[in-house]
């Protein structure tokens, strides 16, 4: 069955802590948004996690935020792209 990813950051009035909702929604429930009348073949079930994230340090929220809300990727071959680039402007001149 196919599912697709949602997630939710929520703030409020807290100042120490934001809240990451994260579920896989089946496409059988979202087909209901299509064909309400028609019943889905099985019943869906959604499973939510809920992820606490403390605001400091501030330094890191951004990095800690994004791998967090962005699909997993193999971040070290990212970061081992950029440095063979700057390598090789450094050669360039």
């Amino acid at each position: 069955m196919t599912s697709w990813p949602f997630k939710v950051l929520c703030i409020n009035e807290d100042n120490e802590l934001m809240h990451l909702y994260s579920a896989n929604v089946p496409s059988s429930l979202l087909d209901k948004f299509d064909h309400p009348s028609i019943p889905p073949p099985q019943p869906a079930s959604i499973s939510i996690q809920i992820t606490a994230i403390h605001y400091k340090p501030l330094e890191t929220l951004c990095d800690r935020l994004l791998s967090l809300i962005l699909p997993a990727t193999d971040s070290h071959k990212v970061e081992r792209k950029r440095k063979m680039e700057d390598e090789d402007e450094d050669e360039d001149t």
